[in-house]
């Protein structure tokens, strides 16, 4: 008997814009433009002739019709990733494919993955770097690692693997050619270098009571190697850490102002639920646990 189906297409649009509420966002997750977006959403209302979505105040919400569609729609697309994923999963793995922040890929491991290619049997890598993560775990990607949390992905396995905190930190020759550092306050005629936004400085100096300085100055930096570099050549100030500043500390690069730390980062593993039960992608997450991980404290 053939099947009267609703097209697949407008199924997998509706089901993104309800999960965001939100075209744009479902829009980017499904690589659409926003206008053939809401074609698909206008065909598949034509095709039940309901209305499945209300628009109101910038939101788009579902209606009665609409709710009660989402669970089936939700529930038939991810028994299609699983078993899409289990026969991807009988192909012999010839790489590995992982989506990293790019301060951790450099910092940590790019000088260590033909250790880590060692460890999993001469398997290639494709390690893949951004600050942004997708709407999506996308299914080629094996493993994240990122200090964003996963934005209301489904079916997967994540990881907890360390929290950065951070504290100030210059160049000795900039040291030398300031007034002397003796409390927080005397940090007012230095610059601050900042990483991707400005909240680090900001809770550092308002957690040690500093109002003398705003955080809202000095140069930002996207990407966190970028500030590390301008630091060691004595541009400014940076909230360095003992992670991915270890070799600029231990140098002498970079000095310690202040014992006082602040919160920078958590990092998290993040992998398919499905894929934590490949024994190759289990180690792959085991081997950055064991080479990576700084244990919470109790």
């Amino acid at each position: 008997m053939r099947r009267k189906l609703p097209p697949l297409n407008a199924i997998k649009a509706f089901e993104a814009v309800a999960r965001h509420e939100h075209l744009g966002r479902a829009a980017e997750e499904l690589c659409v433009s926003h206008s053939a977006l809401s074609q698909q959403i206008s065909h598949l209302e034509s095709w039940f002739g309901l209305d499945l979505f209300t628009r109101t105040a910038g939101r788009i919400l579902l209606t009665a019709q609409g709710r009660q569609l989402l669970p089936a729609c939700t529930h038939a697309l991810d028994h299609i990733l699983e078993a899409s994923m289990a026969l991807l999963q009988q192909a012999p793995a010839d790489r590995l494919v992982i989506h990293c922040e790019p301060t951790f890929a450099a910092r940590c491991l790019r000088g260590q993955i033909q250790r880590l290619r060692s460890a999993l049997n001469q398997v290639d890598i494709e390690l893949i770097t951004n600050h942004q993560l997708p709407a999506r775990l996308p299914q080629t990607t094996d493993l994240v690692i990122h200090y964003r949390r996963p934005p209301a992905w489904r079916k997967i396995h994540m990881s907890h693997l360390m929290d950065l905190d951070g504290f100030p930190a210059c160049s000795p020759s900039m040291l030398t050619r300031m007034a002397p550092v003796q409390t927080p306050d005397d940090l007012h005629p230095f610059h601050l270098l900042h990483s991707e936004d400005r909240t680090t400085w900001i809770n550092w100096l308002q957690s040690n009571n500093v109002t003398s300085i705003t955080g809202e100055r000095g140069t930002v930096y996207e990407d966190f190697c970028l500030t590390i570099e301008a630091a060691v050549a004595g541009e400014g100030v940076i909230i360095a850490d003992p992670v991915f500043c270890k070799a600029e500390l231990a140098q002498g690069l970079l000095v310690p102002l202040f014992e006082e730390t602040i919160p920078c980062a958590s990092y998290y593993v993040v992998c398919h639920q499905s894929g934590y039960q490949r024994p190759l992608i289990r180690q792959l997450h085991d081997w950055i646990l064991k080479e990576y991980a700084i244990p919470q404290p109790e």
